[in-house]
């Protein structure tokens, strides 16, 4: 969903009846518009139990920032409460049935909760990976792999034609840069997504003994403190809590100026600026010396923080802002399993049908052809098309 911008984007409608609807994880491209599926009827919701107040922080969220937008909203506060009531948490690796569907979780390793679907429907086995990692972060272990007997896997494809640089190399250049502009007494800004994005940047910087303070402001706060509620969905849940208390957690005007007045690094939502405090931040850095804005993760085109890192100017309101005078860089913190991790996880399942979704076009053929060239038969699916398994199987 794109709120707010030239043009709303929404999901397609959903044609025909929902028996049941599952929800991977608590991002808003994946559980943004679940309470207009809520509007006449209602049906059965499965997700993980952390991912439950994740999906209710977000789509409450979206309604407020819809209203302060001025943007009609398509779904009200009763559809979520109609969301809500609907919901059945399901815990990892917990057979689960669905009328005459097997329905289990697994961990996928990308934020709190977020999970691998797999499902048995008349003798047939479909895998939904969801959003993956498959390598280890500071915060999730990485995702499981070892499923059985797949007939279709259904796989993201976001980085479907790149590679991550290895994790520790990035950890180092990001800390070490930050260290730079706060041993010149500046001040670091790092834009990050409130779910996940922000409490492992903060968690990086504490392991790395990174001693400025670290200010955390935005929704990541409530993010954290659920995060808290669910210690068994992380990896290391002592790492996680000390480097939560290491942070200062920004409620008050008068400690977004003490952030402001001494070297800091300050992790702020929005994660591509396009809300939260961030931009506040950004806008009254300007009357530093010494200054920087350290993207962590992807910035989607079109967006306010893609547009600063390729042109370093911005628009604000009605004004054109220049930002030569400030460190723009971005660190691929990717919550993304790679290229090669893709490739990899098609080879061990062996699936006799892949399906590539979530991702931009180039990526996902540029996967594609290189499952053609190894032999498995796969398909990305165009806009809008529905694809008849049973011709494949």
């Amino acid at each position: 969903i794109k709120i707010g911008q030239d043009k709303n984007e929404y999901p397609l409608p959903i044609k025909g009846y929902l028996d049941a609807i599952i929800c991977s994880h608590a991002h808003l491209d994946h559980c943004g518009e679940l309470p207009v599926l809520y509007q006449k009827t209602e049906q059965p919701l499965y997700t993980t139990p952390a991912s439950v107040p994740l999906i209710q922080m977000l789509v409450e969220d979206s309604l407020k920032v819809s209203k302060l937008k001025g943007v009609k909203s398509n779904f009200s506060q009763q559809n979520i409460k109609r969301m809500l009531r609907n919901i059945t948490p399901v815990s990892y690796s917990r057979e689960k049935n669905i009328y005459d569907i097997s329905l289990k979780f697994e961990n996928a390793g990308h934020i709190l909760g977020a999970a691998s679907t797999e499902l048995i429907m008349n003798d047939k086995k479909i895998v939904y990976t969801g959003d993956v990692k498959y390598e280890e972060t500071r915060l999730h272990a990485p995702g499981f792999q070892n499923f059985k007997d797949v007939d279709v896997l259904i796989i993201e494809g976001t980085y479907g034609n790149r590679e991550h640089e290895p994790r520790e190399k990035i950890e180092k250049e990001f800390v070490d840069a930050c260290n730079h502009v706060c041993d010149n007494k500046g001040t670091v800004m790092i834009p990050a997504f409130a779910v996940g994005r922000t409490q492992e940047i903060i968690t990086i910087l504490n392991e790395n003994k990174f001693d400025y303070p670290i200010y955390m402001d935005g929704m990541s706060k409530r993010a954290a403190e659920i995060m808290m509620e669910f210690p068994d969905y992380l990896k290391d849940y002592n790492s996680f809590y000390n480097a939560m208390k290491k942070a200062e957690w920004v409620y008050s005007p008068k400690q977004r100026e003490k952030a402001l007045s001494e070297p800091s690094a300050i992790v702020s939502t929005a994660g591509m600026l396009s809300g939260g405090p961030a931009m506040n931040y950004i806008l009254r850095m300007k009357e530093l010396e010494k200054k920087a804005i350290f993207f962590s993760g992807y910035q989607v085109h079109g967006t306010p923080g893609r547009i600063l890192l390729e042109t370093g100017r911005m628009k604000y309101q009605d004004y054109n802002l220049n930002f030569d005078d400030y460190e723009i860089k971005k660190f691929d913190f990717s919550a993304h399993t790679d290229h090669t991790g893709l490739i990899n996880l098609v080879k061990k399942v062996k699936p006799k049908l892949t399906i590539i979704n979530h991702g931009d076009e180039e990526p996902a053929l540029s996967l594609g052809k290189d499952l053609d060239e190894l032999g498995f038969e796969n398909k990305v699916p165009k806009f809008a098309e529905t694809i008849d398994i049973e011709r494949y199987l």
